[in-house]
């Protein structure tokens, strides 16, 4: 209900205040302290609670909709031990499974077993430094076995305590890039033999006529 609920009554006891504010209610009053005064003051604390509640809720949505349709994949990670707290499905999409399968998992178990050590050491920078945002990029191995190229920017998202630092990661599939690269070098390499071959026989040739 949207209906404010304030607790009045004779009782002065602070844990069952305590009980009726976590239990939804707005406010809870002595009727040996009730006055005019503290009764305006109640009706502005809620009006203006209510209002800030809607804000918080409209927010709340707004996230939640970027969350799922972001066109990247974003996991929310606890970074002590790895746990996914939650998962888009974006991220799903790019490894392949679906988020229940990846609730099960750690993002660890993801990662090609030749970068293992490589992504063991960012994590521990992580942890130990804990910068802004840290940008690596790393093999997965999708879950229909194929090896493909991920860019994960882990950004610090919430801290309950030392013990628990929970971090996000925006993941996105650059493998076509990786490859573009790949061949871009291999086809620069090819025009440098190609300039390096054709020297030669023009220097042959020259040599020959002389």
């Amino acid at each position: 209900t949207n209906v404010p609920i304030v607790v009045l009554t004779v009782s002065k006891n602070e844990q069952l205040a305590i009980q009726c504010i976590k239990a939804g209610a707005q406010d809870y009053l002595e009727k040996d302290i009730l006055s005019e005064c503290a009764l305006t003051r109640l009706v502005r604390y809620t009006i203006e609670r209510q209002r800030a509640e809607k804000r918080t809720q409209r927010i709340k949505r707004r996230f939640q909709t970027i969350f799922e349709k972001a066109p990247l994949g974003i996991a929310h990670i606890n970074l002590c031990n790895e746990a996914f707290l939650d998962i888009n499905p974006k991220y799903a999409s790019i490894t392949g499974r679906t988020i229940d399968e990846l609730m099960l998992l750690r993002q660890s178990e993801l990662i090609h077993p030749d970068d293992a050590d490589a992504y063991a050491d960012d994590m521990l920078y992580l942890k130990k430094h804990a910068p802004d945002n840290q940008k690596i990029c790393r093999r997965i191995i999708h879950a229909k076995g194929s090896t493909i190229w991920v860019e994960m920017t882990f950004a610090p998202f919430e801290v309950i305590h030392e013990e628990q630092v929970h971090y996000v990661c925006l993941m996105e599939d650059v493998t076509e890039h990786k490859r573009m690269l790949v061949n871009l070098r291999n086809l620069t390499m090819h025009l440098q033999n190609i300039r390096e071959d054709e020297s030669i026989r023009i220097g042959r040739e020259v040599h020959d006529v002389v």
